[in-house]
């Protein structure tokens, strides 16, 4: 007789936490999906971003749309100047 009331309690228990489980599984399906959708879109993030800017530089009349960002003769000093740890400076004029 134990018995029956043991597994008459273990059905009543299963039947009770079925529905929460059944919520719980499609919560989690469903945070699965949304989470997929948002890496798909940051994973074609960089595709789109390069069409945007194609787009934008036609409507600025632009031809070159990738500039360096450093023009002019401060990037070229500082590309001059640069030197090694432990190396004697480099000038601009010097040779070697």
């Amino acid at each position: 007789m134990a018995g029956w009331v043991v597994t008459a309690a273990l059905l009543g228990v299963a039947a009770i936490r079925a529905p929460f489980r059944i919520r719980a599984a499609a919560i989690a399906q469903r945070r699965t999906r949304e989470l997929e959708r948002e890496v798909l879109e940051l994973r074609t993030l960089p595709l789109r971003q390069e069409d945007e800017d194609e787009l934008l530089a036609r409507e600025a009349h632009l031809s070159d749309t990738r500039r360096p960002v450093m023009l002019g003769a401060s990037a070229q000093s500082m590309a001059a100047t640069r030197a090694w740890p432990g190396s004697p400076a480099r000038r601009e004029g010097d040779v070697g």
